[in-house]
């Protein structure tokens, strides 16, 4: 039997060394890592909550927690007119929402949609 032209061997991609090619995979970026980044702000958050300088964030957090506690404080008897006024299908959804809370957050931070 006779074979014609047949090639044994092939040439695939550009030909390196393995240590060529190390060098340039491990500066790579795989597209998983990628997807898995995070924004800038997220960043900036996570880093000032390990703010060696003191505790910045925690009092940040405790900050707007008592300004929540104060809100819902204030506006107990307004979220029981509010639920009052409600068809009773949506006051059962409702429940345990605060909505005026909720609103007045909106209004505060000048949420376009509110």
């Amino acid at each position: 039997m006779q074979k014609w032209g047949c090639q044994k061997t092939a040439l695939i991609g550009i030909p390196k060394e393995p240590s060529q090619f190390l060098a340039v995979a491990c500066k790579l970026v795989h597209p998983t890592t990628m997807a898995m980044s995070v924004g800038e702000m997220l960043v900036r958050n996570i880093l000032s909550y390990n703010d060696p300088s003191g505790l910045r964030f925690r009092r940040t957090q405790c900050e707007f927690a008592n300004k929540l506690v104060s809100l819902c404080a204030k506006l107990r008897n307004d979220e029981s007119m509010r639920r009052e006024q409600m068809d009773g299908h949506v006051r059962k959804v409702l429940a345990s929402k605060r909505v005026m809370l909720f609103q007045r957050l909106l209004d505060d931070t000048e949420y376009p949609d509110s």
